[in-house]
């Protein structure tokens, strides 16, 4: 989710935290609750209309997987991670 913005500075300026909050948020693989309203403002007036407060509290639910995202979200695991996942398949 982190990644729709161009940097981590960029989305704690526009949600009032910290760029070194945002990225503590990328290295846990988690993100506050607290912050869920700004970042589905914020998503949304980039144009990811599919970002919401429920996606977000499923991707928390499951620790940041989803087996199906939504399409309009680039995939930004890398080609390791992404070819693995193939081959268990």
């Amino acid at each position: 989710m982190i990644a729709l913005w161009p940097t981590r500075v960029e989305l704690g300026r526009r949600l009032g935290a910290r760029g070194g909050t945002v990225q503590t948020w990328h290295d846990r693989n988690s993100v506050p609750a607290w912050a869920f309203e700004g970042i589905v403002r914020e998503a949304r007036s980039l144009g990811h209309e599919s970002v919401t407060a429920d996606l977000l509290v499923r991707l928390a639910a499951h620790n940041g997987t989803l087996p199906d995202p939504p399409a309009d979200l680039p995939d930004h695991r890398d080609a390791s991670s992404a070819q693995s996942e193939g081959e268990a398949a």
